[in-house]
């Protein structure tokens, strides 16, 4: 199967932008900021596992969700596209405030295409590779 490239993925932002905003709008936290599901946390690894999905229905594959400390904690997608590995996502800070554990969620959001983020992380790589490197799946095939 051909392998879509960052061009397509970022021609299906509507596609991505509307499964991260249907998270968003399922998540409810009342007057202390405390979400039954999520606690006090936020929703970047639900906004990430959906965006995967919208990933997965355009033809991309191997995508792999990568947690960091950075921002206060956040997760993020890497895919493996036609012309690179991109970082896939929308930034916390559009959506909530907070760091760490604590976040609350923005009144009234509304995502826009432009919301979400294709950066270029390297080069087109194998599919080997790119487990290897982003999934902690162990050495590839030699080559």
């Amino acid at each position: 199967m051909r392998k879509p490239g960052s061009s397509e993925v970022r021609a299906a932002a509507a596609l991505l932008i509307g499964a991260a905003q249907a998270v968003l709008d399922d998540w409810v936290q009342d007057e202390d900021g405390l979400d039954p599901e999520l606690g006090a946390g936020g929703a970047c690894q639900d906004v990430a596992s959906a965006m995967a999905g919208a990933l997965f229905e355009i033809g991309v594959e191997e995508v792999v969700e990568v947690y960091t400390e950075l921002d206060g904690g956040h997760v993020f997608l890497v895919a493996n596209l036609a012309d690179g590995v991109f970082r896939v996502d929308v930034p916390p800070g559009v959506y909530e405030m907070g760091a760490g554990y604590v976040w609350r969620k923005r009144d009234g959001i509304l995502l826009i295409p432009e919301n979400l983020i294709l950066d270029r992380v390297e080069g087109p790589i194998s599919d080997e590779m790119f487990r290897y490197r982003y999934a902690e799946e162990g050495a590839p095939e030699p080559f």
